[in-house]
Parts: structure tokens; C-alpha cells; sequence
């Protein structure tokens, strides 16, 4: 079996992505010696084409998509390698399309619109991505609340990382008399000062700022706060 050193890149939710982020994450792809690298999903927010209210002193579409890109490079040249796992921000235009009874084929890929190098490897909403017999998802479909990852992996009877809840960071474990398995939560690389994660100034809970780091085979989960 290889020996898999998985960097886990949270949600960044581009042009919302804390600006010093990059530079933490390759900080950790370093002192690891990672050789795979996961983005869990979200890399971008979509927030003018969302189903919810938008800011109106936010940016048209276009404007968001060039801002977007231009974020995701500073991600995408110093990991031109990633299995990517779409979330439920990123497959916005597929839902819309949706909502506009448009076939699925006039869609552009996510890879195009957001300029992707080609060795960014997108799966669908919702899939599973299995490496070392841990589970990779983004997690809109996991369970909730607290210690959702943790409930996730018992619920899949497997080890499991997930994002998309951004005040969740860390890595818990539970044991039967035959198997153990952890769930991990990876946090998020939002700037929670941008106009776009308004909504969460009411929340008392604040997304944790940091990344996740799976080794040993996928047997020991690591996650890595950044600090502020």
C-alpha cells in the first residue's frame, strides 16, 4: 500500500479566503512531507448566484469569477495536483441550472469557470472519496451538530474527513472491540471579516481557521489551527 501523506485543503470559499492562508497550508504540506493533496470542497462562494438574500455592495457575477480565479491561483500554483470534491457553494451553477430547466450539458465545468489546472481532479457533489480506507467528503450530507464528523464516520462504519461546517476543527475517535475510526473536522480558510459571511456576526460560534493532515495509512489524523 502506498504511504498516502494527505494535506487537506477546508473550504476557502474564494474571493472569501483569508489572504495568508496559502502560505499556512504550504507551511503544513512542508512540514509533513504530504505527497496527495484533498480540497474538501467550497473552494469558492458564489455568493452573487446564491439562493439566499445577497449582499447588494458585493460584486455582479463576472466580478466575482474573475476576484475567484484570482485567489484560487495563489492555491492552484502551489498545489497543481488535487483530488477536488465539489460542495454545495460550488455546484451553484448546476443548481441554478437546474431551477432554470437548463440541460445539464449547456454547463459549463467547474474546472473552465474557475481555472483549474488539469491536475485538479473534480468529483461530483456528494461522492466519497475513499483513500487508505478513510472516507472523504464534503460533508453537506453528512450528519450535523456537534461532533458531526465523528457521528459520520459511525454512521459509514469507517473513518471519515469532512468541511463545510466552519466552527468545527479537530479529530475524534471512537473504539469497539474490533475496529477503531476517527472522525475529522477540518475547519475552514475563510476571512470572516469579508462582506460575504455577514450572516455569521449573530453566531457566537466563529470558524476555526485551520487544516487537516491524514498519515500513517490513514490511521493517524492531524489538524493544524493556524494561528492569528
Amino acid at each position: 500500500m502506498p504511504n498516502h501523506r494527505v494535506l487537506v485543503i477546508p473550504d476557502l470559499h474564494c474571493p472569501g479566503m483569508l489572504s495568508s492562508f496559502p502560505k499556512f497550508l504550504q507551511g503544513i504540506y512542508d512540514k509533513y512531507r504530504c505527497n496527495k493533496v484533498v480540497a474538501i470542497g467550497d473552494i469558492a462562494d458564489f455568493h452573487s448566484m446564491s439562493y439566499h438574500e445577497p449582499e447588494p455592495s458585493l460584486k455582479s457575477v463576472d466580478d466575482e469569477i474573475t476576484a475567484t480565479r484570482s485567489q484560487l491561483s495563489e492555491i492552484t500554483s502551489r498545489f497543481p495536483k488535487v483530488e477536488y470534491l465539489m460542495g454545495n457553494h460550488c455546484a451553484l451553477i448546476e443548481r441554478k441550472a437546474v431551477t432554470a430547466g437548463l440541460s445539464s450539458c449547456l454547463v459549463k465545468p467547474i474546472n473552465d469557470v474557475l481555472g483549474l489546472p488539469k491536475g485538479w481532479k473534480t468529483y461530483p457533489r456528494y461522492h466519497k472519496l475513499i483513500i487508505d480506507d478513510v472516507i472523504y467528503t464534503h460533508g453537506d450530507a453528512a450528519k450535523g451538530g456537534q461532533f458531526a464528523a465523528l457521528k459520520t464516520a459511525q454512521a459509514e462504519h469507517m473513518s471519515v474527513v469532512m468541511g463545510h461546517l466552519h466552527s468545527q476543527s479537530g479529530a475524534w475517535f471512537y473504539a469497539n472491540e474490533r475496529s477503531r475510526i476517527f472522525g475529522c473536522a477540518t475547519g475552514c480558510g475563510i476571512d470572516r471579516e469579508a462582506l460575504q459571511f455577514s450572516y455569521g456576526t449573530k453566531f457566537t460560534s466563529k470558524p476555526v481557521i485551520s487544516c487537516a493532515v491524514i498519515l500513517d495509512k490513514g490511521r493517524l489524523p492531524i489538524v493544524e489551527p493556524m494561528y492569528l
